[in-house]
């Protein structure tokens, strides 16, 4: 117990003041704790702001927004070539062969059929010396014809013959 200071009322009153005072430092210290927890708690928050807010200046730049795009459909088929035939003379007689298959010995082969496409038309005159001559001819739904050839001449038929 404290002793009453001179001239103080009753040791209640002083004992009632004492439990008050205490109270207050009391209340004094935790308010200040408190107080102290609040900062400390804002204190992380920034800290843990601060490493995960990143400086002006340096964020990544994100990839530009663009459009996607339907992949290219295929280019169209070519157009499909319709058949037609081929027709050459030859001076003198002349094996004709065409796309490599012998189609016969003679001075003509008139409108022979082929699928449509390129083909390959080869004259062997076993008369002179098995001389040749080849053609590279496209065939696209028509007579195709290669006119003469003469191979004594080594040059396309005169048109007399």
């Amino acid at each position: 117990k404290l002793p009453l200071p001179p001239g103080s009322e009753s040791e209640a009153e002083a004992e009632t003041e004492a439990g008050t005072e205490a109270e207050a430092e009391t209340e004094a210290v935790t308010e200040t704790e408190a107080v102290a927890e609040t900062e400390a708690e804002t204190e992380a928050v920034t800290e843990t702001e601060a490493v995960t807010e990143t400086p002006r200046g340096s964020e990544l730049p994100l990839p530009p927004e663009t459009e996607t795009e339907a992949p290219t459909p295929p280019p169209p088929p070519p157009p499909a070539v319709s058949p037609g035939t081929i027709s050459i003379s030859t001076t003198p007689w002349s094996q004709i062969y065409v796309d490599g298959a012998l189609i016969k010995s003679d001075r003509w082969l008139r409108k022979h059929p082929v699928d449509g496409g390129v083909h390959e038309v080869r004259l062997v005159c076993s008369a002179l010396d098995n001389q040749e001559k080849v053609f590279r001819v496209k065939v696209d739904g028509e007579d195709v014809s290669l006119g003469c050839w003469d191979f004594a001449a080594g040059a396309p038929c005169s048109r007399g013959d």
